[in-house]
């Protein structure tokens, strides 16, 4: 009986999605096997494929910073991020409106380094992950979250966020 619950626990952890699906398939095109690790914040990763600890990072956006410790393959699909507010504030039409104000971004990840450049009226409100953004703008700490367009709804379905 543990043996089952230990092996139940572990699927719960097993990587899947899209990325992971391709990345397979091209390590088995070239014949390697890929190891997959999680467990750290967006900037431990970062921090570890500065040092050399990781060799590849997946879903990974391209920004001028990046640039200097990084290369980068072509894209292999397009994705778009969005700003996500409570379902009554419909003030904001483009990121101008979002002066003074504040949006949620998760640490380290390319948008905090394009909002600082662009935008550097816009007051960022760090996050570690998606989840914890969406319930920065629920719950009134920020008046926006931006990430992923997919992901975020990805979320936003699976913990019933209604507003």
């Amino acid at each position: 009986m543990v043996q089952r619950r230990w092996i139940e626990i572990c699927k719960k952890y097993i990587p899947k999605g899209f990325s992971i699906d391709y990345m397979n398939l091209l390590a088995s095109k070239v014949g390697l096997s890929v190891d997959y690790i999680s467990g750290y914040s967006w900037n431990d990763f970062l921090q570890m494929i500065k040092e050399n600890k990781i060799d590849v990072m997946l879903n990974i956006a391209k920004t001028e910073n990046r640039e200097n410790y990084l290369n980068f393959t072509s894209p292999y699909t397009k994705t778009f991020d969005s700003v996500f507010v409570k379902k009554d504030q419909n003030l904001f039409q483009n990121l101008n409106d979002f002066n003074g104000k504040k949006i949620a971004v998760i640490k380290g990840f390319y948008e905090e380094e394009l909002l600082n450049k662009y935008y550097p009226n816009i007051k960022l409100v760090f996050v570690e992950n998606t989840l914890e953004g969406l319930k920065k703008v629920a719950f009134d700490k920020a008046d926006g979250f931006i990430d992923n367009f997919v992901v975020a709804n990805y979320f936003i379905e699976n913990n019933l966020i209604t507003n």
